[in-house]
């Protein structure tokens, strides 16, 4: 955890198993597989990604141009 710096986190039950959330900002795509790797090689983990964005990047994202070339 001292290596990750979550934003948040937390503990629960997944299918039957031992699972957590961890919360971290992402600058990069790159970062993934730093924040994944420990947990593969030390746990045999499964990891899940969801990116998540706020109003304003969702705003920054171009959508109405994106409707207007795809729509």
């Amino acid at each position: 955890m001292e290596a990750i710096k979550p934003d948040a986190a937390y503990s629960n039950a997944s299918d039957g198993r031992r699972g957590g959330l961890l919360v971290v900002t992402v600058n990069d795509p790159t970062d993934i597989p730093r924040l994944a790797e420990p947990f593969f090689l030390t746990f045999d983990a499964d990891v899940t990604f969801e990116p998540f964005m706020t109003a304003e990047e969702l705003g920054r994202a171009g959508l109405d141009s994106l409707g207007q070339e795809w729509g």
